[in-house]
């Protein structure tokens, strides 16, 4: 099959977590990856892209400003960033700056539709007829409860 950039994703910082993932869910198409967010920055505008999933990527410091300058870039392509529970809270400050949205490592792969820009109307209706998850209670309100039960 020739790849006209057409079927290409890129992934942008973490690329060994998120490579094999997105081997995983999008077979047959051409996942290119960059370990940083200004190789993403030049790489985006290179070749035709469906989306861009963008990991974690230590080495900077204002992933803000970084990730906005990739949705800059990007254009109206999907920019989805993906990360360990721990940084979630960047995922939650990124989608302020532009970012579509955020995925907990590992995605499932109906979640990875979103990198496309392509979820089918089945996975939309999923997600909307999900149940909301309960709360996981904190150190401090386990301790609580602890005292006050016999």
């Amino acid at each position: 099959m020739a790849d006209n950039g057409d079927n290409r994703f890129l992934i942008i910082g973490d690329v060994a977590r998120l490579g094999p993932i997105m081997a995983d869910a999008f077979a047959g198409h051409r996942i290119d990856g960059v370990h940083s967010y200004l190789e993403g920055i030049a790489e985006m505008p290179r070749t035709k892209t469906r989306g861009a999933l963008v990991g974690y990527d230590p080495s900077c410091r204002k992933p803000d400003a970084a990730l906005a300058a990739v949705k800059s870039v990007a254009g109206d392509l999907p920019v989805i960033y993906c990360c360990d529970p721990a940084f979630e809270t960047i995922g939650r400050r990124l989608v302020n700056h532009g970012v579509e949205d955020y995925l907990i490592l590992p995605p499932p792969a109906s979640e990875l539709d979103q990198v496309s820009g392509t979820a089918s109307r089945e996975t939309k209706q999923k997600w909307l007829q999900k149940e909301p998850e309960p709360p996981i209670p904190k150190a401090e309100e386990l301790a609580r409860l602890a005292d006050i039960l016999p």
